[in-house]
């Protein structure tokens, strides 16, 4: 089973090192710390989250995540709390959108509703 792919933004770097450290058994982790780095690293491959620290302000979240979900809308974004329970708030929001943007399908099969047997007999 693959693992989550997660793009960690935030200019703390020691809160982006114990990030990394509490994420990295359940999930792919990648770090950045510019808006520049964070576009770059999202266009090279897929993030299936992405978990912006406290610190960033709400203009560059904003920018970013508008940036991201035009790219991808399968993307679900996190704000870092500063408490322990990202691993499982990541889980949640991944599960969550995967519920909702699951599709339903129904087919009705009548093809033959209108077919008849045109034979004559002489």
């Amino acid at each position: 089973m693959n693992k989550t792919t997660t793009l960690i933004f935030g200019k703390n770097e020691h809160r982006n090192a114990a990030l990394v450290e509490q994420l990295q058994n359940s999930f792919q982790t990648v770090i950045v710390t510019s808006d520049e780095q964070a576009i770059e690293k999202f266009q090279q491959s897929n993030f299936d989250s992405v978990v912006f620290s406290d610190a960033v302000m709400a203009e560059e979240r904003t920018k970013l995540e508008k940036i991201f979900s035009l790219q991808d809308d399968k993307t679900v974004f996190i704000t870092d709390d500063d408490s322990n329970q990202v691993a499982p708030m990541i889980s949640n929001a991944i599960a969550e959108k995967r519920k909702r943007n699951k599709p339903s399908f129904s087919f009705k099969d009548d093809a033959l509703k209108n077919a008849g047997l045109n034979i004559k007999i002489q």
